[in-house]
């Protein structure tokens, strides 16, 4: 409701390796040691970012960006950037 009234828009993304994410079907959870740092908050920021971009690109969004979120999500809203630091 906010967001329409602002004109804004509201993305919920799912992490990687939940709910219907499973970048390597039924094997994405196989104890190799090149998918572990498939599952670190760095690569979901990562992740998160690679979508932003392409969001802004798809619909020319140059407005500034608000993330919130409780749990895991509100962990990877507050920390910080790498080019904010």
């Amino acid at each position: 409701e906010l967001a329409e009234r602002l004109r804004g828009l509201v993305v919920f993304a799912e992490c990687r390796f939940f709910g219907a994410s499973l970048p390597f079907g039924n094997a994405s959870f196989a104890p190799t040691a090149d998918r572990v740092g498939l599952l670190s908050v760095e690569q979901m920021l990562a992740d998160y970012g690679a979508l932003i971009g392409s969001l802004r690109d798809e619909y020319g969004w140059e407005a500034p960006l608000v993330t919130f979120g409780g749990s895991l999500a509100g962990t990877l809203a507050a920390r910080p950037s790498a080019s904010s630091m």
